[in-house]
């Protein structure tokens, strides 16, 4: 292109292979698939590392309608707007998923090692409650 900016199109299509990647992670998530979380997480990788042309080389894309001289270029430049988008969505639920699967995981741990549950301090870091320490009187 004679602007300096990246080809949408191409763009475009490293998207939606990375969109594809995160969908397969959120569903392997939700299905707790070890195997295929690993799986997603090497496509994504795979997909990511197309888009670093984009990331390195050409510097932030600019979707400004004066960026897009024509029709079509206004059209893919909006169609790359929407798989950001829906990418960035996308992850934020992966990560919410994530944080929760770990939470989750952690209280189960302390509850078959028959410990207190867990609390969050103002830092954020899990902090133990002291138990109650109730000793019956026939023992």
């Amino acid at each position: 292109m004679t602007t300096g900016q990246p080809d949408p199109e191409a763009l475009a299509t490293a998207l939606e292979r990375l969109n594809a990647a995160s969908r397969e992670l959120e569903t392997a998530l939700l299905r707790s698939d070890f195997e295929a979380i690993e799986r997603a997480t090497r496509a994504m990788e795979v997909a990511a590392s197309t888009l670093e042309p984009w990331l390195h080389g050409h510097g932030p894309l600019d979707v400004s309608s004066a960026a897009a001289d024509t029709q079509g270029m206004q059209e893919a430049y909006r169609r790359v707007e929407g798989l950001v988008r829906e990418l960035r969505e996308r992850q934020e639920r992966n990560a919410f998923l994530v944080l929760a699967a770990l939470k989750l995981r952690q209280q189960w741990r302390n509850l078959l090692a028959a410990m207190t549950p867990a609390t969050y301090g103002p830092t954020g870091e899990p902090e133990m409650r002291p138990g109650r320490r109730v000793i019956s009187r026939r023992a």
